[in-house]
């Protein structure tokens, strides 16, 4: 009888509510761990790219890029030694034209692809530590990916990350480059494969951060489909990443697993491309269109 009494007694729905928080914290547990790096601000990294790391492994931090001035003045000089004065002012033309008349329509576009892979990877990411840092290459960043302890770090930023960062995670540290490489390196890969009329490598590369600009060992690329009349270069940019989020959680949790091999790129062209110019903007659409 009191056997029967206590098992009344008991509060069957603490308990249920126990035993699932038990479950969750040894489903984590056996999940790999990651650690996102992305700049303040980003919409794409905040909305798509966090809740999608969530979504299959342990989102243990976000190390958060603050604005800084003199990375634009940066961007600038590599230009002007990599293009001159012609090349400069070439490049400030098409990010005027592009200001003035793409932005708009380009934005809204971007805006709705965004809300559509959201809504695939719903995740609250509230309770995921994020560290501010001026420089994701100081002391402070490097403490807090430390403590994160991730298998893997995903790095959505343009800054250059040392080798004390990016060989902290046990597996590496992994960015989503859009552009094929080695044929496309450098942070504008989809626009120049456009621009050369080379629309079988307009994709995405996963690779391995090593001390080189794009040059680690690539695990996963792929294409997608677009309009050259009607898409520009920065939706089609994000719609090679969004049309591939499978892809690269799969090659992700084969790194963890150590099932993954890079591909072989033995034989094939490397080129390091600079930023968009408005010739090159102008010969692609003149081609898209049919005019040349």
């Amino acid at each position: 009888m009191k056997l029967i009494q206590a098992l009344t007694n008991i509060d069957w729905c603490r308990v249920d509510a126990l035993q699932e928080v038990f479950c969750h914290a040894v489903r984590k547990s056996n999940v790999m761990k990651s650690a996102l790096i992305m700049h303040q601000g980003s919409r794409f990294e905040n909305e798509v790219i966090g809740p999608w790391l969530n979504s299959f492994s342990d989102l243990s931090g976000i190390l958060v890029i603050k604005p800084n001035k003199a990375r634009k003045i940066s961007t600038l000089k590599h230009e002007y030694r990599r293009s001159g004065v012609t090349g400069l002012i070439d490049m400030a033309a098409f990010r005027i034209y592009y200001k003035l008349f793409r932005a708009d329509e380009e934005n809204t576009k971007i805006d709705q692809l965004m809300s559509e892979t959201a809504n695939e990877f719903e995740s609250d990411l509230s309770a995921v530590p994020r560290k501010y840092v001026d420089d994701p290459n100081s002391d402070a960043a490097k403490s807090f990916l430390e403590d994160c302890e991730p298998d893997a770090t995903v790095a959505r930023c343009k800054t250059l990350l040392g080798k004390h960062i990016f060989d902290i995670p046990t597996h590496g540290t992994f960015v989503i480059h859009p552009g094929i490489c080695p044929e496309y390196r450098n942070s504008h890969g989809c626009f120049w494969a456009l621009a050369e009329n080379d629309p079988e490598n307009v994709g995405y590369s996963m690779l391995r951060i090593d001390e080189g600009i794009d040059t680690g060992p690539i695990y996963s690329q792929s294409g997608t489909n677009f309009d050259s009349t009607s898409d520009d270069h920065l939706y089609i940019q994000y719609k090679v990443v969004t049309d591939n989020l499978g892809e690269m959680r799969d090659t992700l949790r084969q790194i963890e697993s150590d099932n993954a091999e890079p591909i072989d790129v033995e034989g094939r062209e490397s080129n390091v491309w600079g930023q968009p110019k408005m010739r090159d903007y102008l010969r692609w659409k003149r081609r898209a269109r049919g005019e040349i």
